[in-house]
């Protein structure tokens, strides 16, 4: 393969490490409902969502960000009132209590509704708004802001073609080796370092969200388990701490920003919490920082485009914890061979930890994943290895993760079904 350019590195880390208000999939509702609502002017009569199972399944149980509910009727609602789709996902981060009185009253009055429709793993969306004197179409596919058509009274304003529906300026990036992307990296701390700043925004909403106990509460029990000395204050500790108190605070629906990783704000925090809490512990120089979290972020991306962009694997365990743990690898100066060993062994550790939906107890998952991403770099560092031919391991990194697409996108797809039915099944007895 030809060398990879920091040029085309950059590039791709804009376009995938984003700014999200809220859960992914809810915001990605909003978008699209927001999208339909530009298209007409009046008072809105109806909003109509249809979306994928995954987006479905990943909106149900989830807080959206200034109205205190789950789900994504809500969403859709605030979306379609909102209706500022150059926000993307960030639409939720303009609520304002009248706009929150309007889409409850859509909601309490029946005229918003959000179903699932089509196939497990194709990520889309469709949303039509009506008005009095217009309806708007819109749909977003192949991504969380991949806005592919958009029409008025029927009327085709915008659309893509199928072929770039697929995203093909991610294809490059399929057949990349580790070993390439940490070369092609390396020594360009300087170009990379808004992603320090982007790692530190996450950081923030993790104190917040450990300070005020929110969500599940687990950052907060994990620092007061600090200070009583039942658990030690160590980089793996730390890292699960400040994880944990970042995912309470987003999917409790706190109003702040966090940093998505393609296309998800979870896995974006578990690909750069770890590090910055590392890097501070460890004293690391900030370019060294820098080059670690883009491994990080491109490593997620990279096992991303495998298993799917969702699923019934939870990500954050599959994708992110990879990038996390290689990156904390290379941050600590292990070498190649130990970067390489991270995936293997994390591949033998954390694959199957299925994705049962986006909702506050996440920060479990999210809390298991950094503290074995750090464990697994730092037992990299000594030597240790998971044999390969062992279960999904195959004899590179590169065959590893495409074993865990396999397991993930085919071996799964009975298991997301039955999540779904399981979910929807407890919805309706509510």
């Amino acid at each position: 393969m030809p060398k990879i350019e920091i040029s085309q590195i950059i590039s791709l880390l804009e376009k995938e490490v984003r700014p999200a208000m809220g859960c992914t999939e809810p915001a990605a509702v909003a978008l699209a409902c927001a999208y339909a609502a530009r298209m007409c002017d009046g008072e809105i009569e109806s909003v109509e969502a249809l979306v994928d199972p995954n987006v479905y399944k990943n909106g149900m149980g989830v807080y959206v960000p200034g109205a205190n509910m789950t789900g994504l009727r809500i969403a859709a609602a605030l979306g379609a009132v909102i209706a500022q789709p150059d926000l993307e996902l960030q639409v939720l981060g303009a609520v304002t209590p009248e706009l929150l009185a309007s889409a409850l009253r859509l909601v309490e009055e029946g005229r918003v509704c959000v179903r699932p429709e089509g196939d497990f793993g194709q990520l889309k969306i469709f949303a039509k708004v009506k008005t009095g004197n217009h309806e708007g179409t819109a749909t977003i596919s192949g991504s969380h802001t991949n806005l592919s058509a958009l029409f008025q009274d029927g009327q085709e304003i915008y659309s893509k073609p199928v072929s770039e529906r697929a995203l093909p300026e991610l294809n490059w990036f399929r057949n990349v080796e580790v070993r390439d992307l940490v070369s092609s990296v390396s020594g360009y701390g300087s170009e990379l370092d808004f992603l320090v700043d982007l790692a530190e925004q996450n950081y923030m909403v993790a104190l917040q969200g450990i300070k005020d106990n929110l969500g599940v509460g687990l950052g907060h029990a994990i620092r007061k388990l600090m200070e009583e000395g039942l658990i030690g204050r160590d980089l793996a500790n730390c890292a699960m701490l400040h994880t944990a108190g970042a995912s309470d605070a987003r999917m409790s629906g706190l109003p702040a920003t966090v940093i998505a990783t393609n296309g998800s704000g979870n896995q974006g925090i578990t690909a750069s919490v770890p590090l910055y809490v590392a890097a501070g512990e460890r004293a690391v120089k900030r370019e060294r920082l820098a080059e670690a979290l883009a491994i990080s972020h491109l490593m997620t991306i990279y096992v991303k485009l495998q298993i799917g962009k969702l699923s019934a694997s939870c990500a954050c365990a599959m994708a992110a914890s990879v990038g996390a743990g290689c990156g904390l690898a290379y941050m600590f100066d292990y070498g190649m061979e130990a970067i390489e060993n991270t995936v293997g062994m994390l591949a033998a550790n954390l694959t199957g930890m299925i994705c049962d939906g986006a909702k506050v107890s996440c920060s479990f998952k999210l809390a298991t994943a950094a503290c074995t991403a750090v464990q697994t770099a730092l037992f990299a560092g000594k030597g240790i290895s998971a044999p390969s031919g062992d279960g999904v391991l195959a004899s590179s990194p590169e065959a590893t993760i495409r074993n865990l697409g396999m397991v993930s996108t085919y071996g799964m797809r009975e298991t997301d079904r039955v999540i779904l039915d399981l979910m929807c099944e407890k919805n309706e007895a509510k």
